[in-house]
């Protein structure tokens, strides 16, 4: 006969296993003190507002007014430094045109090409770069634009003389009577410098 009750030795048969079994997880499992696996922390992100800028309108229109009047100023800037080149050149071409007379006889009312009074050579220089000047050296020192600052080619004007600026004090003229055109030091304290263009 069988006895429906389990035996001391039966039930430890069936329990072993299960012993076995929590040992080894155990085991697997690492020491108990070890410290339990946390989650990644994930950064807190700073939420930015993306609405644009703002600036105030009459702020952007000073600025805009500003950059406008730089742009007209360099322009501006940059046209006088091409005037003053061209200037320059057209007056190099002048000097050139009396200096090419050089020698030839003061003649008084001679406009060239053989001979010259003072009015007649500056007159002469100048329509050589397209520029017509009235007859006499008055009407030409009417015309002309006063300038502190001669350079070559500009007109030098004494009462009653004419002559063309050469650079570095001198110019070239028709002197008077007896003499030739050529190259002199401007000689009267009582002369003005000017400019057509």
């Amino acid at each position: 006969m069988f006895s429906t009750t389990p035996s001391r030795a039966a039930v430890r048969l069936l329990a072993a296993p299960l012993v076995l079994t929590v040992l080894v997880t155990s085991q697997a499992a690492g020491p108990a003190d070890a410290s339990p696996v946390r989650p990644a922390s994930t950064p807190t992100a700073t939420v930015v507002d993306e609405q644009p800028v703002r600036i105030d309108p009459v702020r952007e229109y000073a600025i805009a007014r500003q950059a406008a009047a730089e742009r007209r100023e360099r322009r501006e800037r940059a046209a006088a430094e091409r005037r003053e080149r061209e200037a320059a050149a057209i007056g190099q071409r002048i000097v050139a045109a009396a200096a090419a007379q050089a020698g030839k006889p003061y003649v008084y009312g001679a406009t060239g090409p053989s001979a010259f009074d003072c009015s007649g050579l500056t007159g002469w220089a100048y329509r050589a770069v397209g520029i017509n000047l009235p007859r006499s050296s008055s009407a030409q020192a009417a015309v002309m634009t006063p300038v502190s600052d001669p350079q070559p080619g500009d007109l030098v004007y004494m009462p009653g003389h004419i002559g063309i600026y050469a650079g570095d004090g001198m110019m070239w003229h028709a002197p008077h009577s007896g003499d030739v055109v050529k190259l002199a030091p401007v000689y009267s304290s009582s002369f003005r410098y000017g400019r057509v263009r």
